[in-house]
């Protein structure tokens, strides 16, 4: 079996605004006034607020992948949220 060499191509970087993705959820859902209440956080995620939080906590606790740190480009990495 012959092996080409490839010479090697670029990825093209396609900015799906993450931080804006974070920001909304953090807006909806996650600080002092949210803009959705209790009663839909339950129906959009089928468990209450708190119980998700504990889930969080203790997956990223157990769990390197859902912690959140700097990417290859050095900007923030995926919230575990």
């Amino acid at each position: 079996m012959i092996i080409q060499d490839h010479p090697l191509a670029r990825r093209r970087y396609c900015n799906r605004e993450r931080e804006h993705g974070e920001a909304r959820l953090m807006q909806d859902y996650f600080v002092d006034n949210p803009t959705y209440d209790q009663s839909t956080f339950r129906r959009r995620f089928r468990m209450q607020k708190p119980l998700f939080l504990r889930i969080v906590v203790v997956v990223m606790a157990n769990d390197i992948y859902f912690q959140q740190r700097h990417d290859a480009t050095g900007r923030q990495g995926l919230s575990p949220l």
